[in-house]
């Protein structure tokens, strides 16, 4: 989406990446509490997620070194499952898993309506 900002909700928040984070903050993957929007001046889409917390933005970066910083993009990956904490958990598990999400195009970003469309699908 051309000229598009990503913004992501946590704890009645919107976070915009880079511009809205603490010197430090984790880079290869972020942690959303309902939604994550990608808009223009003109239009965008609002993507929500109940049962998948942590999105990538731009690549899979996850198991890159720690990164400093990010390029803006209007690519998201969902990361649906962390199983690589370097520990002695076992790194597979059995069983069906369904992983839902919705999507909603609108015209420019407003943020109540992201919060809304964000609850109603938690």
């Amino acid at each position: 989406m051309p000229g598009s900002q990503l913004r992501y909700d946590v704890a009645d928040a919107f976070v915009r990446p880079e511009t809205d984070q603490l010197a430090g903050a984790c880079k290869n993957f972020f942690s959303v509490q309902s939604w994550v929007d990608i808009s223009n001046s003109n239009y965008g889409v609002t993507w929500a997620s109940a049962n998948t917390p942590l999105v990538e933005i731009g690549t899979i970066t996850a198991e890159q070194p720690w990164m400093k910083s990010i390029q803006p993009s209007s690519s998201i990956y969902s990361y649906v499952m962390n199983n690589y904490w370097h520990t002695n958990y076992k790194a597979n598990q059995e069983g069906p898993v369904i992983f839902s999400y919705s999507i909603l195009p609108h015209a420019r970003f407003n943020p109540v309506e992201a919060a809304k469309f964000g609850i109603e699908r938690r």
